[in-house]
């Protein structure tokens, strides 16, 4: 994404948030949960395998979007997510390779979910349905071999993140897919100031923002060594992608684990330290 479309992004999502005033009230939070409750629950395996069905074939965009708005929505699981997996696992494994399979992604979502009922042993869950996840986890390297990702590193990203969390990789099948976006907002850990961490193949910076003014002191990413890390989550990453001939993927992975400077206070400081900390 170019810098011009993510100043237009930015400026719109930020004309939808509420006033200042509605925020220190907790009325919009207040809203988003009203709105949440009112969200209607999944029904049984029926109404389930119904929505996978219609997943599937590819004639009903609006299947895969119903499923992860009462499944996952948001990163946000609920009982019935885990119970609808067994069908949810069936689904995907029927699919043939592609740059997107619905059920893929969301038995991936589910399973990386960290936001998730109380009682719920995720690891349990692992244990039960390993051969159903090492199963997936081949199906998602055949996707990661199609010829059709060769020039598309967003699918490839976004196929990573799904393998990530199959190998139960807990930070980055969660926080890699914001790379495909080619931005991630931070916090500077010394000054508190709001950055972006702008990731594209041709250039890495640390910008304050869009204006001419703050694109004026953006500083440069000095990418990471991954080789030299020694069998890190940058190392492993960066393996991936050569294998798989993404080198554009490989070469926005060093920037996202190398060092940036705050254009503030001219604090360095690890880039993906920065973007998988809680806010």
């Amino acid at each position: 994404m170019g810098t011009a479309r993510r100043q237009e992004a930015r400026q719109g999502r930020t004309s939808r948030k509420p006033s200042a005033a509605a925020w220190l009230n907790g009325l919009w939070l207040d809203q988003r949960v009203r709105l949440w409750r009112r969200r209607k629950p999944v029904g049984g395996t029926a109404d389930v395998r119904a929505l996978l069905a219609a997943a599937e074939r590819g004639h009903d965009d609006g299947a895969a979007a119903t499923l992860y708005d009462r499944l996952c929505h948001q990163g946000t699981t609920t009982a019935a997510s885990y119970t609808a997996l067994p069908e949810i696992f069936s689904s995907a494994l029927r699919c043939q390779p592609a740059p997107y399979i619905a059920p893929l992604f969301l038995a991936a979502a589910i399973l990386a979910a960290t936001d998730r009922p109380a009682g719920i042993d995720i690891a349990r869950l692992r244990r039960t349905y390993a051969t159903d996840i090492l199963e997936l986890e081949a199906l998602t390297v055949r996707c990661l071999n199609l010829p059709a990702l060769h020039g598309d590193p967003g699918s490839f990203i976004h196929l990573m993140q799904v393998l990530l969390a199959f190998h139960d990789e807990p930070t980055w099948s969660r926080h890699l897919t914001r790379l495909a976006d080619g931005e991630y907002e931070l916090l500077c850990p010394s000054c508190g100031r709001d950055l972006y961490a702008v990731i594209d193949p041709d250039t890495a910076t640390i910008t304050e923002g869009y204006t001419p003014a703050e694109q004026e002191r953006r500083t440069p990413i000095d990418p990471a060594d991954p080789p030299r890390t020694g069998g890190t989550a940058a190392e492993r990453l960066h393996r991936l992608a050569l294998d798989h001939d993404q080198p554009q993927v490989a070469v926005m992975i060093t920037a996202l684990f190398g060092l940036g400077t705050c254009p503030t206070c001219r604090t360095r400081f690890s880039v993906a330290d920065a973007v998988t900390a809680d806010r």
